[in-house]
């Protein structure tokens, strides 16, 4: 078992690593933005002023500072898709001051990434944000590829306070070409491989032993309902699911998840960038196999060690996870998991205590 242990925990750690120190895209080409560092002012960009817009020191101010949260400031350039590419690399540095957004959640501070059609009306339908921000931040940088169908030759990169008030500051705007990696996929390929022997040499001796009770029983359905989660692409994750569930950062419109980023290299953050119903999922499953710990303890392995388990087989989905077409892997959520079998061994334990101070009949039995 302390083999087996040992190979789960260095599987995890080395596809992390993997993740985060071996691209899947390679970014190449010069900038295809005229004018990305706002050097001589607006050149090249179109601009549409309801509030004020300046540029000092190559950053681009955008600020709303009336009580009008449906007035709109922003600052956008097309360009034309290199031709036989569909990879787009977008980045920049941007910073939030006071912003309040409107009423929907892509009403706010944002730079995004339209596909444009034959006519010049942008896509909604497709993934096209790259920062969303609210309330007062630092200076941080936001990157991520962007997809483009096919039918599309041309898109428009958008810095824009929409429908809210404060001010967006944007700095060092970059679009360049991006290609896949051919080498990540081999060495993908090898990692799920290895993953999925890994995997059954863990189980087979859990699914041998399954029926000596309902709690191994309840533990190796639950984990395979997390496994069935953890491996589904995220064309199928959000095809499924409805559309009133989807990221709320898209407009409104048919997600399509065919045209996702395939994978995010694994996030070492402690802290959740957000909290959706996928999280809230893995933290009830969670929750459940911390309940049935407590609830069917036995096997004759301390507590500790079974939490300790539990624990790296949520590292392990996680990892798993940044090997999944179009998902990614974050420690935070590895935090969630734990904090959700804690919820549920706590329960498990209210419960057995509520149950053990029950009184007895006067034969000695409960009633």
């Amino acid at each position: 078992m302390r083999f087996r242990i040992v190979s789960l925990v260095l599987l995890s750690l080395g596809t992390a690593v993997f993740s985060v120190g071996y691209s899947q895209y390679e970014i190449i080409g010069k900038n295809l933005l005229q004018n990305p560092l706002f050097h001589d002012n607006f050149l090249a960009w179109q601009v549409l002023k309801q509030g004020s817009i300046s540029v000092h020191d190559g950053v681009a101010t955008l600020s709303n500072t009336g009580k009008n949260n449906h007035a709109s400031v922003s600052a956008a350039q097309t360009v034309v898709v290199p031709s036989g590419q569909r990879l787009l690399f977008l980045s920049c540095e941007a910073r939030a001051l006071d912003v309040v957004p409107g009423g929907k959640p892509w009403e706010t501070a944002r730079v995004v990434i339209f596909p444009l059609t034959a006519d010049n009306q942008p896509r909604y339908d497709v993934p096209h944000t790259l920062a969303l921000l609210h309330g007062t931040t630092s200076w941080e940088r936001f990157e991520h590829i962007f997809r483009v169908p096919e039918e599309n030759t041309s898109v428009s990169v958008v810095v824009q306070l929409l429908n809210a008030s404060g001010t967006l500051e944007v700095r060092s705007v970059s679009l360049r070409s991006a290609i896949e990696n051919p080498f990540y996929q081999k060495w993908r390929h090898a990692l799920m491989l290895a993953w999925f022997i890994v995997g059954l040499w863990i189980v087979w001796p859990l699914l041998r032993t399954a029926r000596r009770g309902m709690g191994r029983i309840g533990m190796l359905v639950t984990s395979s309902i997390i496994l069935v989660g953890v491996l589904m692409p995220a064309s199928v994750k959000y095809g499924i699911t409805p559309s009133w569930l989807l990221p709320t950062s898209e407009a409104p419109g048919p997600f399509r998840a065919d045209l996702l980023q395939d994978s995010v290299p694994f996030s070492f953050e402690l802290l959740p960038t957000e909290l959706n119903i996928y999280k809230l999922a893995h933290f009830l499953l969670f929750a459940l196999m911390g309940y049935l710990l407590i609830s069917r303890r036995s096997y004759g392995t301390p507590i500790w060690v079974q939490v300790g388990i539990i624990g790296l087989f949520a590292l392990a989905t996680e990892s798993m996870q940044v090997l999944t077409s179009g998902r990614d892997g974050r420690l935070s959520d590895v935090l969630i998991d734990l904090s959700g079998v804690c919820c549920g061994m706590l329960a498990a334990t209210v419960m057995r205590r509520c149950y053990d101070l029950k009184p007895t009949s006067s034969k000695g039995r409960r009633p």
